[in-house]
Order: structure tokens, then sequence, then C-alpha cells
């Protein structure tokens, strides 16, 4: 239930529900995490400023996964002995650490990462994010539009690789001249990018994991 205070702000007496939160608040990835920290907490403001769920408030129960899956692991048993019934977090490493231990513990998980798998794959599971197909199909006409008309991939052996591939093979105005994908794991990328390099492509598109990028970034330059 809920009551107006004597200044007329709403309160709420109920007990809250907790919405688990997983994000990479700190270290490379904290970029991704700490805008969307910043949205759910403008959103959790105004519902709960406007009298909550049924007039029970919303609150939020944060955990630092630095974007690391082991790390998100542990928070994700941390969450959920916390007793939080959905939980949200974002980026393919951490979403695939964490969805076989919501699912198993029947705790809803809603991540925004661009893999759809653990979505199909499981009943607890819920993406809310565009896919690897749309990006990518973007990314190719627009450099389609620039004149950048020879791509190569450089990606992980994942699906987002895959969808990637497909949108660039669909688009008549580009030519992908060069695939090249690598393990989880490596951190390595020289020969790949020497092979690209030697190819004499326009553009490469990144399909890989984040923290994966921030490495093949380096190398590049």
């Amino acid at each position: 239930s809920c009551a107006l205070s004597p200044t007329g702000d709403v309160v709420l007496s109920e007990q809250p529900i907790l919405i688990g939160v997983s994000f990479p608040l700190s270290g490379g990835l904290s970029i991704y995490g700490d805008s969307l920290l910043k949205g759910l907490e403008m959103g959790v403001l105004d519902v709960n400023t406007n009298g909550g769920v049924g007039g029970r408030p919303i609150e939020l129960v944060v955990e630092d996964n630095h974007g690391d899956p082991r790390t998100s692991a542990t928070a994700a048993h941390k969450l959920i002995s916390d007793g939080v019934p959905i939980m949200l977090t974002t980026l393919v490493g951490p979403v695939g650490a964490i969805a076989p231990i919501t699912e198993s513990a029947n705790v809803t998980l809603l991540y925004a990462a661009a893999v759809d798998s653990f979505a199909w794959e499981n009943q607890h599971v819920w993406k809310d994010s565009v896919d690897a197909y749309y990006d990518c199909t973007l990314l190719a006409a627009h450099a389609a539009s620039l004149g950048k008309t020879r791509v190569a991939i450089l990606g992980a052996e994942a699906e987002t690789t895959e969808k990637c591939k497909e949108a660039i093979l669909e688009n008549p105005s580009v030519e992908l001249v060069l695939l090249e994908k690598y393990v989880k794991g490596e951190t390595d990328f020289r020969t790949q990018l020497s092979k690209i390099a030697a190819h004499d492509v326009d553009v490469v598109f990144l399909p890989a994991f984040t923290d994966d990028c921030i490495i093949i970034w380096k190398q590049i330059s």
C-alpha cells in the first residue's frame, strides 16, 4: 500500500520488489555498465515516485561483475542468495556465465547482448537487444555509402560472427574479402590482423567479445 506524507510525497509501505543488477561498473568495460545503471536508477526513481508497482517500491541490488565471466558467476550466486526474483545483465561473456545459474534457480534473467541463443535455449532467460545480424546490416550499408566495399571480419567462434557474415553476404554493394575467427581466450591477434592487412581491405568488422575488442584495437594500432 502507499500513502501521502504531509508534504504530498508518495510513501510506499509494502516490501520492495528486488531486482538484481550484474553490470561491469569498474575496469575497461564500465562504459557499458555505468550508463545502463544510471538509466535503471532513473526509471526506478520514476516508478517509485509514482506509487511503485501495486504499491510496492522497486529496489535495485547491484553487483559489479567487471565484465568478467567468473566474477559474473560469483555475483549471480550472491544475488540469488539475496533473494532477487529477476536479474539484469549485459555483454556476452557475463550472460553466458550467468544464464545457467539463473535458469537452474528459476530466476528470470533479462540481458542486453547480441546473441540470441541464451534466450532460445533457456526457459527463464529473455533478451532485450538487437542482434549482430541487425548491427552488421546497418554497418555494411554505411560502409557502402562511404565507398568502403572491401570488408573483412575478425570475430569470435560464436553466433555473433556467423550472423555478421550473413548480413554482409546479403548486401550486394560490399564484398566479404576475408573471414578470420579466433577462440575465446586468445590474446594475440597479430596473425589474423596481418592476414587482413595483406588483403587490402577497406574496413574490418569486429563481432568479437567486448573485452577482446579492446585488445584487438590496441594491436591494430
